[in-house]
């Protein structure tokens, strides 16, 4: 049983691929349910892996050192498996989230306080419709190795109501910018599924950023 939130199961299914009958993708939610239905205390029958991102209250977490700004966010990955009642592994991992804001990943001189941050720190750039094709011709390796901090991910408006594109088909433009962040040394994206994946289109694009991810 692997369980997850969303992204964690369209990326889980992608790289896992169809036909395998002893494994499930469910909510946690759902797997309480399955388990209320068919317990399994001794795990006899079920082996359950976990990976979930959850945000956290700014005021639940001490920040010590560090204490956080209106751009910076706390995410909690729980992450684990267990095959038996006193065997498993697995944890929870604190990460800080620097939100650098919109469309200046390029302009290395208004990143340059981002210097003064921790390294052991997640730092996000949001790329708008608009901002894309600066990004697609002018982001480099080169350029990536100069960002002031290790860990640097994309967070994307295309495909969403900020952009106007909250319907639109956007797979193409997803697939591009994954690969472009492959080659270019980047750490990971993040998208907002605004829309269920009962939408079509919606659901071609989530597949698209899953699928060209994966691929990178």
């Amino acid at each position: 049983m692997f369980t997850s939130e969303q992204p964690g199961l369209v990326a889980a299914r992608t790289i896992l691929g169809d036909g395998h009958d002893t494994v499930a993708f469910l909510y946690p939610d759902e797997f309480t349910e399955y388990l209320e239905i068919h317990p399994d205390d001794e795990y006899c029958w079920h082996v359950h892996t976990w990976s979930i991102f959850e945000s956290l209250d700014d005021n639940a977490v001490e920040v010590g050192d560090y204490p956080i700004d209106f751009e910076e966010s706390y995410w909690l990955h729980k992450e684990g498996t267990i095959c038996g009642v006193s065997f498993g592994r697995g944890g929870d991992h604190l990460w800080l989230v620097s939100e650098a804001y919109w469309d200046n990943i390029l302009n290395l001189e208004a990143l340059a306080s981002l210097a003064d941050l921790p390294e052991d720190a997640i730092y996000q750039f949001c790329i708008n419709r608009s901002y894309w094709p600066q990004v697609k011709e002018h982001l480099t390796r080169e350029h990536v190795s100069r960002l002031p901090r290790p860990t640097n991910v994309v967070r994307t408006h295309m495909g969403t109501q900020w952009n106007h594109e909250r319907y639109e088909l956007v797979a193409r433009r997803f697939a591009d910018m994954m690969q472009l962040l492959h080659t270019t040394g980047m750490q990971g994206a993040t998208i907002f599924a605004e829309v269920s994946a009962f939408s079509t289109v919606n659901e071609i694009n989530y597949l698209a950023f899953a699928r060209f991810g994966y691929d990178a």
